[in-house]
C-alpha cells in the first residue's frame, strides 16, 4: 500500500509503481519493506519510515538495483518513477552492465577470473533477478504499439514554486526544445503561444493533446538547488497514454545544454523518417558553450517575450550582458536586434542601436534566421533599401520555413510597399503557424487598416486584446481603427490607453494629438504638440509625429514642412507614406507626391 492509498487520496499509476517496488524489494531481500507485527505499525511505517537498504539486508543485491528499488518507494510521488517504462529502461540498463561485466572477465585476466568466481554469486543473481523484473516489468506495459512520432506539443515545464525567479529557466528550456525540433522538415511542433496556455494549470497530456491535434506532449518539470539542475521530463502518446520515452537528469547547471540536446535527440529518434547528419545537427545545434551566457540569454527572451516597454528594456540589459560572457553568442546579438527593434516602434532612437548588433550576429553565423530577420527590418525601416530588405526576409524564410515571426515581418515590407493582398495572405499563413501570437495577430488587423478595411482591422485589433488585454500595439490600432471609423471618444481612449502602456512614447502622443485634432479638440492638439517640442529638447522626438499633429489641426503647410525634416532625417515611420491612413489628408498635395518619388514608393 502507498502512503496516499494509507491517507485514502486519489490514485493513479505512479500508486501502482509503489506497490511494484514493495514486491521488488522483497523479491531482492527475502523481506517486506515495511514489516510490522499490526497493521497500525505497517502504516506508521509506510507514511513515516524509510526501507531498510536493500543492500543491507541481502549483500548480493547490485547497487543500482538497490537505487531503483528504492525510488519507486519514495513516499512523494513525484519523486517516483513516472512509469513502468522508466523503470524497464533502468532495468535493461543495469542487465546490460552486469553482463558486461561476465563478459569483460571472461576475457580478462585469470587474476579477474579468480575475482570473478570469488563474486559469480553476486553477478548472476543480480543478473538472474534483474532478468526476472524486466519481464515483469513488460508484462505490465504490453506491448509496444505506437506508431511514428510526426507532430507534438511541447507543454510549458513547470518550475519549482519555492524558487520564483526559476520561472524564466523553465520558460526557457520550453522555448528552446520548441525552437530546436521546430527545425526539423517532417515533425509539426506546435507554436508556443498555443502551448504557453496551458502554462502553471497541471494540463492534463492526453486532453491537451487532443485539443492541440498533435500525436505526442512533452511534459517537463524543472528545479533548481543551488549550482544543481533537476529535470524531468516525460513524452507521452496522445492516443493511447503511454509514455514513449521519459528521463530524469540531474546535472550541474552548466550541462543545461547537455539535457537540451538529449531531450530533443531523443525525441529526434521517434520521428518516421530517417534524420540526415544535417537534421541533427541543427537540432543539437549550441550557438555559446558559456553557460552563464546562456543563462542570461533565456532570462533576456523571457522579458522580451512580456510584449511589454519594461520587458524590452528588461532583455536588452541581459542580451547585452550574455554577449559580455561570450563575445561571440550570436543569437544574443540577433535578441539584442529584435529587442531594440521592438522598443524601436514606440522610441524611434532606438533602431539605431539594433543595425551594429544584427550585422555582428550574422557575422558570427549567417544561418541564423533571426539575424536576418532583424537586418530585413533594418534595411527597411533605416536604409530604405527595399530590395535589400526583401532579400534578407526570403533568406530568413529559407533558413526556417516554420518560422511564423519571419513571414509576418516580411508581411510588413509588402504592406509598406502597397503590396497590401500579399501582405495579408503572408501574415495569415504566419497565424497558421503561430495562431495565438499576439503580435502577429496585431499586425493583421494593421495591414486590414492599410488595405482600408477597417470594420474588419478594429475587430482584429480586438481579437487580440482577447489574447493579450495590455498589448500596445493592439490599443495602438484599436484607436486608429476608430478614429477612421470617426469614433472619436472610443479612439481617443485607445491611443491614451497605449500611450500610457508605451511608458508614454512620442510617437504615440503624435497619433493622440493628430486625432485630438480630427476631433476639432484643437487645445489637447496644441498641448500634445508643445509636449513634443519640450520632449525634443531632451532627446530625439519623430518629426512624423510633428507632421501628423499639425495635419490633424489642418495645418497643411507645416505638415508637409515636418515631414521634409522626417525625410531628411531618415525618420523610419516614413516607410508607410504609401499607405498609412494617417497620411490621407496631406496626398493631393504635390510635395506630398514629390516625396514618395524620391523615397522610391511611387
Amino acid at each position: 500500500m502507498s502512503p496516499e492509498q494509507a491517507r485514502g487520496e486519489e490514485l493513479d499509476q505512479q500508486t501502482d509503481l509503489f506497490s511494484f517496488g514493495a514486491v521488488l524489494y522483497e523479491m531482492a531481500t527475502g523481506r517486506r519493506a515495511f514489516p510490522g507485527q499490526t497493521a497500525a505499525i505497517v502504516h506508521d511505517a509506510i507514511l513515516n519510515r524509510a526501507p531498510e537498504p536493500p543492500s543491507r539486508v541481502n549483500a548480493r543485491v547490485p547497487v543500482e538495483l538497490e537505487r531503483i528499488i528504492l525510488r519507486a518507494l519514495q513516499k512523494i510521488r513525484s519523486a517516483r518513477y513516472s512509469n513502468a517504462t522508466q523503470i524497464r529502461l533502468e532495468l535493461k540498463r543495469l542487465q546490460r552492465d552486469l553482463d558486461s561485466v561476465t563478459t569483460s572477465a571472461a576475457g580478462g585476466s585469470e587474476r579477474w577470473i579468480r575475482s570473478l568466481v570469488a563474486r559469480r554469486r553476486v553477478v548472476f543473481a543480480g543478473a538472474g533477478l534483474v532478468l526476472l523484473l524486466l519481464i515483469i516489468v513488460a508484462g505490465l506495459l504490453g506491448p509496444n504499439k505506437s506508431a511514428p512520432l510526426d507532430s507534438i506539443a511541447i507543454l510549458p515545464f513547470a518550475h519549482d514554486a519555492a524558487y520564483p525567479d526559476g520561472e524564466y529557466l523553465s520558460d526557457g528550456i520550453t522555448e528552446s526544445i520548441i525552437n530546436s525540433l521546430s527545425q526539423l522538415p517532417k515533425l509539426r511542433v506546435t507554436a508556443r503561444s498555443l502551448v504557453f496556455r496551458y502554462k502553471a494549470k497541471d494540463a492534463d497530456p492526453r486532453k491537451a493533446g487532443t485539443e492541440l491535434g498533435v500525436r505526442a506532449v512533452l511534459t517537463g518539470r524543472v528545479a533548481q538547488r543551488g549550482n544543481n539542475l533537476l529535470v524531468q521530463a516525460e513524452l507521452v502518446d496522445v492516443n493511447s497514454g503511454s509514455q514513449l520515452w521519459g528521463q530524469q537528469y540531474n546535472r550541474e547547471l552548466a550541462d543545461i545544454f547537455a539535457v537540451q540536446e538529449n531531450i530533443a535527440s531523443e525525441i529526434s529518434g521517434k520521428l518516421q523518417s530517417t534524420l540526415t547528419g544535417e537534421d541533427l545537427k541543427r537540432v543539437t545545434k549550441r550557438f555559446t558553450q558559456n553557460s552563464e551566457a546562456y543563462q542570461l540569454y533565456l532570462r533576456g527572451r523571457y522579458n522580451w517575450n512580456k510584449g511589454t516597454i519594461e520587458g524590452f528594456k528588461k532583455a536588452i540589459d541581459y542580451f547585452q550582458q550574455a554577449t559580455n560572457k561570450d563575445s561571440n553568442y550570436a543569437l544574443a546579438y540577433a535578441g539584442l536586434a529584435d529587442s531594440n527593434l521592438s522598443l524601436g516602434s514606440y522610441w524611434v532612437e532606438a533602431i539605431a542601436e539594433a543595425k551594429t548588433v544584427a550585422l555582428k550576429a550574422l557575422q558570427i553565423d549567417d544561418s541564423l534566421a533571426e539575424a536576418h530577420i532583424a537586418l530585413g527590418n533594418i534595411k527597411l525601416l533605416l536604409d530604405w533599401d527595399w530590395a535589400g530588405a526583401e532579400k534578407e526576409f526570403n533568406r530568413a524564410i529559407q533558413l526556417a520555413p516554420n518560422s511564423a515571426l519571419a513571414y509576418n515581418q516580411y508581411g510588413m515590407y509588402l504592406a509598406a510597399m502597397g503590396r497590401l493582398p500579399e501582405a495579408i495572405a503572408t501574415v495569415q499563413r504566419a497565424l497558421i503557424l503561430d495562431p495565438l501570437s499576439p503580435i502577429i495577430n496585431a499586425d493583421l488587423g494593421w495591414y486590414l487598416l492599410y488595405a482600408g478595411k477597417k470594420e474588419e482591422a478594429a475587430e482584429q485589433f480586438k481579437k487580440t486584446l482577447e489574447i493579450d488585454e495590455n498589448y500596445v500595439s493592439a490599443h495602438w490600432g484599436l484607436g486608429v481603427a476608430e478614429q477612421q471609423r470617426g469614433v472619436y471618444p472610443e479612439a481617443i481612449a485607445e491611443l491614451r490607453k497605449a500611450f500610457s502602456l508605451s511608458e508614454d512614447s512620442p510617437v504615440l502622443l503624435g497619433h493622440l494629438g493628430y486625432t485630438y485634432g480630427l476631433s476639432r479638440d484643437a487645445p489637447n492638439a496644441r498641448k500634445a504638440l508643445d509636449d513634443l517640442g519640450k520632449l525634443s529638447r531632451r532627446q530625439y522626438v519623430s518629426s512624423v509625429s510633428i507632421a501628423l499633429i499639425h495635419a490633424g489641426l489642418g495645418e497643411n503647410d507645416k505638415a508637409l514642412e515636418a515631414l521634409k525634416r522626417a525625410y531628411d532625417e531618415h525618420d523610419f515611420p516614413l516607410v508607410l507614406l504609401k499607405v498609412a491612413p494617417w497620411f490621407d489628408r496631406l496626398r493631393g498635395d504635390t510635395r506630398f507626391r514629390d516625396l514618395l518619388v524620391r523615397m522610391s514608393l511611387s
